[in-house]
C-alpha cells in the first residue's frame, strides 16, 4: 500500500450487508471507544531532514570511493581533469580538516561497502580498463591500510553493494562500458575470503547504479535505471530466513522515481529515501518500512545537487555532490510524543500504590521466613498470579507482540505447549520440592548431592541476577519508553529502581508477590484495550484484521520438518519438556511456591500458572498480528528511526487518551519493577540462606532478617546503579557479552536438577561433570554450528544428563539418602508416609 500523503488509504473493502448486524456491534464499541476520548484516528509520525555541510576537499574528485571505517570517513580514487586519481582524503569524527593518503594505484567508479572491519571497495576502473579489483581499506589514525580482497569473478560497473550478517553482496550494473546490464548477485564470506566468490541466483531486474540496502535479514533491491518501466520496481531478497520464503520477491513500487535517489537505513526495520529531483518537480524523502511492505512520502527536502555518491556515517548518510569537492551529511530525526498530565499523575498514583503495599507488609510477623516465605501463608491463586507475572516483564510485554510483529504466530504456537508440561509439574515436581520445607532452592542441592553442588549452583544465580539481568530488564523498558515519549532514561531508570527496592525492603517477598498481582491485572488490561483499539480501528474491523493477517502470514503458527536451523514445531515441545525438570533451578519462581501454606497449595498455584499462559499467550501474540494490521494501515504513524521493540509503546502513546496512556506506561514500570523485586529477593535469599546461615547455623533469625533487609537493599541499589552506568557509558554491548557468557555457563546447570529427581543413580560427582560438560558442549554448538538457539538449552541441558548418569555409573561418589528427594521416594506430608 502506498500512502503519499501521509494519511490512510484502507485495502479492505466494505463488508457485505450479511454481516450488516455484526457491524453494529463494531460501531457501537467504536462510538464507546470515542466517547472514553480513545481515538482510533491515526497520527502521523513527525520526522526532520537536519543537513550538515563538512570541511571541503582540496580539490573535486568525480567517481570517488566514498564510506567509512568506524568514525572516520574517507574518500577515496576517483577522477580529475588528469585522469583517474589515487588521492585517500580522511576525516575523522571531530576533525575540521581532511587528512591525505593514495591508494597503492589509481581507480574510480566502483562501489563501496562500509563494515566494521573497514571499508570494502570493489570494481570500476583503473588503467587497463573496468576492473575486477578488491580491496579494503582501514585508517589507523595516521596510516592507510589497504588489504587485497579476492578478486570479482568479472569486472563490475554502475553496481551496488551491501554486507548483511558478514557477508558481501554485489549485484547489478554491467561488466564494461558498453554492455547491457545483467542482474549477476555475486557474495563474499568476509569471515572466510578464501573461499571465494559464489554466483546466487540473479536479481530478477538488472539495472545500472541501484541502491542496495542491508536491513531485517535480507537485502533491498531499489532505483538505479534499467531498460524498461521494471527500473521502478523494487525487490528483496532473503539469503536466509528462519520463517519466510528464500530468494527474491517483489515489494510494494515506491510513489516515485527512485533513480539517483540516497538510502539510509534508520531505526531497525526502515529504509529512508532521498529522491534527488530526478524526473520530478522537487526532491522527496520517502520511506519504506521493511516488516509492513509500504511506503510514505514525508514530503520534500533540500535536495542534492547533480550525480551523487553516498554512505552511511555517523548514525547518517555522507553525500558527496557532483564535482565531488562538496560533502555534507545527512541524518533523519524523529519527535517523540509528549505525555499529558494526566498521564505523569496516573504514573505517581501507581507507584504510590506500589509503595503502600510495602509498607502494608512493612512489619509482617518479624521473622527472616516472613521475609523470604511471607509466613508460608500466600493463596495458592496469588502465589499463581505472580508465577506468571514474575515470568512476564516489562521487556516481555513488548517482546513478544512485537515478535509475532514481525515475523509470524509460529513462537506463540510454540509457547502453548508449557501448560501441557506444567500439569505435570503441578502433580510431580512441585509437590516434592514443597514437601521437603525449603527456603532457598539450592538446599536441595546438599540433600541429593553435596555441598560443593549446592554452592555450584548457588554463585550461578547470584552471579546471573547481580551481575546483569536486573539491570537489563531495568534499562531497556527505560530507553522503550524515551524513544517514544520522551521520557529521561535516567530518570526512569533511577525511578523504577529506588521505587522497587524501598517497597522489597519494607515488605519482602509478600509485597514483591501483591504487586505482582497488580501489575498483572494492568498489563493484561491494557493488552485487551490495545487489542481492541487496534482492531476497531480497522476499515472492517475484526474481518479486516483477519484478512490483512493471513494475507502477509501473520497468522501462520507451524513449522514442519526436521531442519534444526529453524523454530519447527517438535523444538518448541522439547524445549517446554525441559520446563519440567529446570524449574526448580529457578530461585525467583521456586520461592513463590515455598511461600504457599502447603503442597497441595503450591501444586495449585501451578495450576493457576498453566490456566493463565494459554490466554496470555494468545493476547499477547494477537496483539502483534494486530499491531501489524494496524500500521500497515497506517504507515505513516510510524516513527522511521524506531526500533521494532518500541511499536507496542508508540501505539499506546498515540492511541490511547490521557491517563490511561499514563496508567498502562505505569503498568510497564511496574513490570520492570516486578522482576526486579523479584530478583532482589531471591538474590538476597539465596545469600543469606546458602552462605551466611549455611556457615553460621547458629546465628539469631534476628540477624538473618536484618542481614536480609541490607542485602536487599544493596542488591537493588547495585542493579540500578549498573543500569545508570549502561545508559551512561555505552557498554550495552560488554553486558550482552556477560549475560550471553552466565546463560552458556549457568544453561546446563539446570539439568543437575533432573538428575537428582528422575534418577536414583546419580551422585554428586557425575553432576559436576555433567555440568562442566554441558558448557563445553553448548560453546561448541553456538560456535560451530548453524542450529537454531532454541536448541542451545536442549542440547545443554540433555548433555549434563546423559553424562552426569553415565559418569555417576561407573565413577565414584557421595549420594546421600534418597527419602523425600526423588519422585520415586517423594513424601506425602498429608500422609506422613513415603510414595
Amino acid at each position: 500500500m502506498v500512502d503519499s500523503s501521509g494519511g490512510i488509504r484502507s485495502r479492505i473493502t466494505s463488508p457485505t450487508t450479511i454481516t450488516g448486524r455484526r457491524l453494529n456491534a463494531w460501531g457501537f464499541f467504536q462510538a464507546l471507544l470515542l466517547g472514553l476520548g480513545i481515538s482510533v484516528t491515526p497520527v502521523v509520525a513527525e520526522v526532520s531532514v537536519e543537513i550538515e555541510s563538512l570541511p571541503p576537499l582540496a580539490a573535486g574528485v568525480e567517481g570517488a570511493f566514498i564510506g567509512s571505517d568506524g568514525e572516520v570517513l574517507i574518500v577515496a580514487g576517483g577522477e580529475d581533469e588528469e585522469g583517474l586519481s589515487a588521492r585517500v582524503s580522511v576525516l575523522e569524527a571531530d576533525g575540521t580538516s581532511w587528512q591525505t593518503a593514495r591508494l597503492e594505484v589509481p581507480i574510480a567508479h566502483g562501489v563501496t561497502a562500509t563494515t566494521a572491519d573497514g571499508l570494502i571497495c570493489l570494481g570500476g576502473v583503473d588503467s587497463d580498463g573496468p576492473t575486477r579489483r578488491v580491496m579494503r581499506l582501514r585508517w589507523d589514525g595516521a596510516t592507510l591500510l589497504q588489504e587485497p580482497l579476492p578478486d570479482l569473478p568479472m569486472p563490475r560497473l554502475e553496481a551496488a553493494a551491501a554486507v548483511l550478517d558478514g557477508i558481501l553482496y554485489v549485484t547489478g550494473g554491467r561488466p564494461a562500458a558498453d554492455a547491457r546490464p545483467d542482474g549477476a548477485l555475486l557474495a563474499l564470506d568476509l569471515s572466510a575470503p578464501e573461499a571465494g566468490w559464489q554466483t546466487l541466483e540473479p536479481n530478477p531486474s538488472p539495472r545500472l547504479q541501484p541502491m542496495l540496502v542491508a536491513r531485517a535479514g535480507a537485502i533491498y533491491l531499489m532505483g538505479g535505471t534499467g531498460d524498461s518501466a521494471e527500473q521502478n520496481w523494487s525487490y528483496r531478497a532473503k539469503p536466509f530466513d528462519g520463517t519466510i520464503n528464500r530468494g527474491w520477491v517483489q515489494i510494494a513500487t515506491a510513489p516515485g522515481d527512485l533513480s539517483g535517489a540516497i538510502p539510509l537505513a534508520t531505526g531497525q526495520s526502515h529504509i529512508c529515501v532521498l529522491t534527488t529531483g530526478a524526473g520530478q518537480s522537487s526532491p522527496d524523502l520517502l520511506v519504506y518500512h521493511t516488516i509492513t511492505d509500504t511506503w510514505v512520502s514525508k514530503g520534500a527536502w533540500a535536495g542534492a545537487e547533480g550525480k551523487t555518491r553516498y554512505a552511511p556515517w555517523q548514525g547518517g548518510v555522507a553525500v558527496a555532490d557532483a564535482g565531488g569537492d562538496t560533502i555534507r551529511r545527512i541524518q533523519i530525526d524523529s519527535t517523540p510524543a509528549a505525555l499529558h498530565w494526566l498521564d505523569y499523575t496516573a504514573i505517581g498514583f501507581y507507584l504510590v500504590v506500589l509503595l503502600g503495599i510495602g509498607a502494608y507488609f512493612a512489619h509482617g510477623d518479624g521473622t527472616s521466613a516472613g521475609f523470604f516465605l511471607g509466613g508460608r501463608r500466600i493463596p495458592w491463586w496469588a502465589a499463581g498470579i505472580s508465577l506468571y507475572a514474575t515470568g512476564t516483564s516489562a521487556i516481555s510485554f513488548m517482546a513478544i507482540p512485537t515478535k509475532t510483529y514481525v515475523t509470524n504466530q509460529v513462537y506463540g504456537f510454540g509457547s502453548l505447549w508449557s501448560p501441557i508440561v506444567w500439569l505435570p509439574a503441578a502433580f510431580i515436581i512441585i509437590p516434592l520440592i514443597r514437601s521437603l520445607d525449603l527456603t532457598s532452592t539450592y538446599e536441595y542441592l546438599e540433600r541429593r548431592f553435596s555441598l560443593s553442588v549446592r554452592l555450584m549452583g548457588s554463585v550461578l544465580c547470584v552471579a546471573f541476577q547481580v551481575g546483569g539481568r536486573m539491570s537489563v530488564i531495568l534499562l531497556l523498558p527505560a530507553m522503550a519508553l524515551s524513544a517514544v515519549t520522551g521520557l529521561n532514561v535516567l530518570v526512569s531508570v533511577a525511578l523504577m529502581g529506588v521505587l522497587s527496592t524501598i517497597y522489597t525492603v519494607m515488605g519482602g517477598i509478600e509485597a514483591v508477590i501483591w504487586t505482582d498481582v497488580l501489575q498483572c491485572a494492568v498489563l493484561i488490561g491494557g493488552g485487551l484495550l490495545a487489542l481492541g483499539i487496534m482492531i476497531f480501528g480497522l476499515d472492517g474491523n475484526w474481518s479486516a484484521f483477519v484478512a490483512s493477517s493471513e494475507e502477509y502470514g501473520k497468522l501462520d503458527g507451524i513449522l514442519l520438518g526436521w531442519d534444526l536451523t529453524i523454530p519447527v514445531f517438535w523444538i518448541f515441545a522439547l524445549s517446554s519438556l525441559l520446563q519440567l525438570t529446570t524449574f526448580p533451578n529457578d530461585q525467583v519462581m521456586v520461592q513463590r511456591v515455598l511461600s504457599t501454606p502447603d503442597p497441595r497449595s503450591a501444586r495449585n498455584a501451578a495450576i493457576v500458572l498453566a490456566l493463565i499462559v494459554v490466554p496470555g499467550t494468545i493476547l499477547f501474540h494477537l496483539l502483534g498480528s494486530a499491531m501489524f494490521a494496524h500500521f500497515r494501515d497506517n504507515p505513516a504513524s510510524l516513527s522511521p528511526t524506531m526500533d521494532n521493540i518500541h511499536t507496542l509503546p508508540l501505539f499506546i502513546v498515540q492511541s490511547m487518551p490521557p491517563g490511561i496512556t499514563g496508567l498502562v506506561i505505569a503498568g510497564l514500570f511496574a513490570a520492570s519493577m516486578s522482576s526486579l523485586d523479584s530478583s532482589m529477593s531471591s538474590t538476597a535469599t539465596v545469600l543469606v540462606t546458602d552462605f551466611y546461615k549455611r556457615f553460621k547455623p547458629q546465628v539469631s533469625d534476628a540477624s538473618c532478617l536484618k542481614l536480609a533487609r541490607w542485602l536487599t537493599g544493596g542488591v537493588g541499589i547495585l542493579g540500578t546503579v549498573v543500569a545508570l552506568l549502561m545508559a551512561t557509558l555505552e557498554i550495552k554491548s560488554l553486558y550482552d557479552l556477560w549475560m550471553q557468557l552466565v546463560a552458556l555457563l549457568g544453561g546446563g546447570f539446570a539439568g543437575v536438577y533432573a538428575l537428582g529427581m528422575l534418577t536414583r543413580r546419580a551422585h554428586d560427582t557425575g553432576a559436576i561433570l555433567g555440568a562442566i560438560t554441558s558448557v563445553v558442549v553448548t560453546v561448541m554448538v553456538k560456535a560451530y554450528t548453524p542450529l537454531h538457539f532454541m536448541l542451545y538449552g536442549i542440547i545443554s541441558v540433555g548433555t549434563c544428563i546423559i553424562v552426569g548418569y553415565l559418569a555417576s555409573l561407573v565413577l565414584p561418589g557421595r549420594r546421600g539418602d534418597l527419602e523425600g528427594l526423588t519422585v520415586y521416594t517423594r513424601i506425602d506430608s498429608s500422609e506422613g508416609a513415603t510414595q
